[in-house]
């Protein structure tokens, strides 16, 4: 008897993994996936039982700004929020060359807001990978900042220590951003639960999804170039001239996330369901 909830499936390159799957559950399992290309790959391999629900990260409570507020204290920081590895596909694998574009990519794009009066924080969601990668960044714009004789402020980028965090302490401290830039998913679900605008880096399928789900698609940059902190500055430069527009973005994000809480009470009762019920066969 199986059950997997609110997880993404893949990816799944070989037959040996593709059997293994199939091995794992049967008609009895319970199956509920957060995207449909989960779906989809789950019914590709006939298991088809398997639905599409959400994930449980955006049941997290928070509290949702309002488009009338007080400006938080902190509405000049920008979050940051990288993956070790830049592609999910190079899970764990040692890409030196393509570590070290990401590493100038987000040089690049902590450059940029340190010159517009922004501060960074760096956020590691997954550790010690991502913390060992944020101190490389951090050393990198540290020297350049102390190295520039304009600069009149040289802890204009922070590392924080998260590796203590809950999930509830790592979404406040996101709720204190005015904008978090982020390859990591659950640090934009976050983001989502508490109306803080995002850019998506699409290091995933699964981070793709979410903004297809949530509508936010012109929210997702693509890393396929070399340069593509050059499409989050030109982003961030448009945030900058349209407020109004995000404010409208950030309305109807909050109206989707409702949905999504509704679709994960619908599963909680069938898996209730399922549970109960193979209890007493």
């Amino acid at each position: 008897r199986t059950c997997v909830f609110g997880v993404s499936i893949g990816p799944l390159h070989g037959d040996c993994s593709c059997r293994l799957m199939r091995l794992a559950f049967s008609d009895n399992s319970y199956i509920m996936v957060r995207d449909k290309k989960s779906v989809e790959l789950m019914h590709a391999m006939n298991i088809n039982q398997a639905e599409l629900g959400t994930d449980l990260a955006l049941t997290l409570t928070s509290t949702l700004r309002q488009e009338n507020s007080e400006p938080s204290l902190n509405t000049n920081v920008v979050g940051i929020c990288p993956c070790a590895w830049t592609r999910f596909d190079n899970l764990y694998q040692d890409q030196q060359a393509q570590q070290k574009n990401t590493l100038d990519q987000l040089e690049c794009i902590a450059r940029h807001l340190i010159s517009t009066g922004k501060r960074v924080k760096l956020l590691p969601s997954m550790n010690p990978e991502d913390s060992s990668f944020c101190q490389q960044l951090m050393r990198r714009v540290n020297d350049l900042v102390a190295n520039d004789a304009d600069s009149g402020d040289q802890f204009t980028i922070e590392l924080i220590e998260t590796s203590h965090f809950s999930p509830s302490e790592f979404q406040h401290e996101i709720a204190q951003l005015c904008c978090l830039i982020s390859m990591r998913l659950h640090p934009l679900i976050f983001a989502t639960n508490t109306s803080t605008p995002y850019i998506a880096l699409n290091y995933a399928t699964k981070v793709e999804e979410l903004c297809a789900q949530f509508g936010t698609q012109t929210r997702l940059i693509s890393l396929d170039s070399d340069t593509w902190s050059d499409l989050v500055i030109d982003r961030l430069i448009q945030d900058e001239q349209s407020s109004d527009t995000s404010h409208k973005l950030l309305n109807y994000v909050a109206s989707i996330r409702q949905e999504h809480i509704k679709t994960l009470n619908r599963s909680y009762k069938k898996f209730l369901h399922w549970y109960l019920q193979r209890e007493h066969s």
